[in-house]
């Protein structure tokens, strides 16, 4: 492997830091639909 270009180091990054953002947010929904299912079922 071959670091020629600082150019791939920053692709590689930037692939690293949306995947973790594309995680959360996926989370983030995840969650937020347990704790609406979870009042829905509480309040009926």
């Amino acid at each position: 492997m071959a670091r020629t270009a600082g150019d791939t180091l920053d692709v590689f990054t930037m692939i690293d830091i949306f995947k973790y953002v594309i995680y959360g947010i996926a989370a983030a929904f995840f969650v937020y639909g347990i704790l609406l299912m979870v009042e829905g079922f509480f309040t009926t």
